[in-house]
């Protein structure tokens, strides 16, 4: 068994060759030396151990901490709980019954709140990234190889449906909204848009 790489702590290692105690420390700025670690996160906000593990490098702000089917979680107290959804509240307040946080831009490690909105169940299926964006940047439209064509394809009260095929970008991404307005589902979240703009 390995053991923490901190001088004179004999913990078995976790991440990046330290014990868990020291690796908290480092993730939290502190020093990481050999004193008595106590609990390293106890009396520390949330929001002071949440903001140092997202990069907002990129249009998504990416959780770096730990992943679970590709959403980030923190634990508060001895709960877990999803950080998109703890961004979201963040900026937004609580987020209403029956509803759900869902991310427009298909990304689950993004916590960017204005990524994000409050959706019922069946739209959130329908914003589901299996209908893919792609090359094309557009929810439902792929480019299929061995046609040289787009093609459309979306979910609907949990059917998928193909829409047919297209030659150009344009003509499919109308082509889908026009047949989401027409199956009068979800059509909120086709791009993110840009926060300068």
């Amino acid at each position: 068994m390995k053991l923490c790489s901190v001088e004179g702590c004999e913990k078995p290692a976790k991440t990046r060759g330290m014990c868990s105690g020291h690796y908290c420390r480092l993730m939290l700025g502190k020093p990481v030396d050999a004193t008595p670690l106590g609990r390293c996160y106890k009396g520390i906000p949330v929001e002071e151990r949440f903001w140092p593990r997202v990069d907002k490098s990129g249009d998504c702000w990416l959780w770096t901490g730990p992943i679970f089917d590709g959403y980030g979680r923190i634990k508060i107290g001895r709960e877990l709980n999803y950080v998109h959804r703890l961004s979201y509240e963040w900026a937004n307040g609580p987020v209403p019954d029956g509803l759900l946080v869902d991310h427009k831009c298909h990304n689950r490690a993004c916590v960017r709140p204005d990524h994000m909105q409050a959706v019922t169940h069946e739209l959130n299926q329908q914003n589901r990234s299996r209908e893919g964006t792609g090359v094309s940047g557009l929810r439902g439209v792929t480019w299929q190889k061995s046609r040289q064509q787009w093609r459309i394809r979306t979910y609907h009260n949990g059917k998928r449906l193909d829409g047919g095929y297209f030659d150009t970008l344009e003509e499919a991404g109308a082509a889908i909204v026009a047949w989401r307005n027409q199956l009068k589902t979800n059509n909120l979240a086709d791009r993110v848009a840009d926060p300068a703009a």
